[in-house]
C-alpha cells in the first residue's frame, strides 16, 4: 500500500508542475501580445499613472497637483469631492499601478533627463508615459490571466481553463 501513497502523491505534484508551467505559458504569450498589438488607446486610462504618482508621492488618492493638465484636458473623468479632484474612474488599478509606478519614479529621477513625475505633468502625454501605462496594463491583464487560469483548474479540465483564460486576454475588453 505505501507505494501506492507515494505513486499518488507525485502524480498530483506533477500535475500542479504541469499547470504551473501552463500558467507561466500564458503569461509569456499574453503580455507581449498586449506590448505589440495594443488596441485603440481609451481615455478612460487617463488618469491611472497620475492617481498612482499622487499616492506614491503626496500618500493620497486626489489629483489636485495636476490642475493645470485637468484644466487642459477639460475636466475629463474628473469629479470635485469637497474642493479635491479625483478620478471619476475606480481606484483598482491605480493601486495596482502604485509599486511598478513607485520603481518607474525611482528610475527616471536617477536616469533620466526628465522624471516621471515631471512627464506626468504635460498637457500631452509623452512617450515615456504612454509606454508605462501600456506596461502596467499588459503585465495587469497577463498576471490575472495566470491567476484565472489557477482558479479555473479548480473546477475545469486543463484545455477548458487554457480555453477560458484565452477568451478572457483575446476576446474581452481586458
Amino acid at each position: 500500500m505505501p507505494p501506492i501513497k507515494d505513486n499518488a502523491c507525485s502524480v498530483r505534484w506533477q500535475s500542479r508542475l504541469a499547470d504551473l508551467i501552463i500558467a507561466i505559458a500564458l503569461f509569456t504569450v499574453i503580455m507581449p501580445v498586449y506590448l505589440t498589438h495594443p488596441s485603440p488607446q481609451s481615455v478612460d486610462s487617463m488618469w491611472t499613472l497620475h492617481v498612482a504618482m499622487s499616492i506614491v508621492r503626496e500618500g493620497n488618492t486626489n489629483l489636485d497637483e495636476y490642475q493645470d493638465v485637468i484644466q487642459a484636458r477639460n475636466g475629463y473623468a474628473v469629479e470635485t469631492i469637497q474642493q479635491h479632484l479625483y478620478n471619476y474612474f475606480p481606484i483598482g488599478t491605480p493601486l495596482l499601478s502604485v509599486p511598478l509606478v513607485f520603481v518607474a519614479d525611482q528610475v527616471t529621477q536617477r536616469s533620466w533627463a526628465v522624471p516621471l513625475s515631471e512627464q506626468l505633468h504635460a498637457v500631452t502625454p509623452t512617450g515615456g508615459v504612454l509606454g508605462l501605462e501600456l506596461l502596467i496594463a499588459s503585465l495587469i491583464v497577463a498576471l490575472t490571466s495566470t491567476v484565472m487560469y489557477a482558479i479555473a483548474r479548480l473546477f475545469l479540465s486543463r484545455w477548458r481553463a487554457i480555453g477560458l483564460v484565452l477568451i478572457f486576454a483575446f476576446c474581452t475588453s481586458a
